[in-house]
């Protein structure tokens, strides 16, 4: 059954044929899901809901970022790291923290 990841992930599908590239491409809420992969592409994150202050949304996905940080570097040590959720510049910055980057 397709999910939100798949849907996703079909916009970089689309562009193999025409650049010339071969790509196996996952998406998976799994951290073993990533085992091996040079890529990977982050948008993780919990939203905002009524009675969240900002600073408390803040704190929830630095945590988040933590963890989705550790299991990069576990499953992923080579990987490039693509971060795409918002606020870009403290997610990527938590992200890289807890990832050994070259």
């Amino acid at each position: 059954m397709p999910t939100v990841f798949h849907a996703r992930l079909s916009t970089f599908v689309e562009a193999s044929p025409i650049e010339g590239f071969n790509a196996n491409l996952t998406g998976s809420s799994d951290y073993a899901a990533m085992e091996g992969a040079s890529v990977v592409i982050v948008t993780a994150g919990v939203p905002r809901k009524p009675g969240i202050s900002r600073d408390d949304l803040l704190g929830i996905n630095l945590e988040v970022m933590e963890s989705v940080g550790a299991g990069i570097k576990q499953h992923a040590p080579d990987a490039l790291v693509i971060c795409i959720t918002n606020p870009l510049d403290a997610w990527c910055g938590r992200c890289r923290k807890h990832v050994v980057c070259r």
